[in-house]
C-alpha cells in the first residue's frame, strides 16, 4: 500500500484539508443540518420522493438490526441492491 509521506501529511492537516473525521462524522453532520433536504431516488421499479432524515431513520434501524444480530464496528459487510432508497439507507 502506498503510503503518503510525513511532511505532506502535515501540510494537510495544517491547511485543513485532512481531518480525523470518518465519512460517517460527515454524512451525521450534513444530515443534521438539512434533514429536510428533498432525497429522490429515479427507479423505473421503484421511485422513492422523501427527506434526508426518512433516509437516516431508515439506516438507523438497519444498523441496529445488525447490532442486534452481532455485527459491531469494524467488521466487514457487503451489499449489494439496485437504485432503491435502501441502498442510500445502506451505504
Amino acid at each position: 500500500m502506498r503510503t503518503v509521506p510525513a511532511e505532506l501529511a502535515k501540510r494537510y492537516e495544517a491547511a485543513g484539508w485532512w481531518t480525523a473525521d470518518t465519512l460517517g462524522d460527515l454524512l451525521a453532520r450534513g444530515l443534521a443540518g438539512a434533514p429536510d433536504a428533498e432525497f429522490r431516488v429515479h427507479s423505473a421499479q421503484r421511485p422513492w420522493a422523501g427527506a434526508f432524515r426518512d433516509v437516516e431513520r431508515t439506516a438507523r434501524r438497519l444498523a441496529a438490526g445488525l447490532e442486534q444480530r452481532g455485527v459491531r464496528p469494524g467488521d466487514v459487510i457487503a451489499f449489494q441492491l439496485p437504485n432503491w432508497m435502501e441502498a442510500a439507507a445502506v451505504f
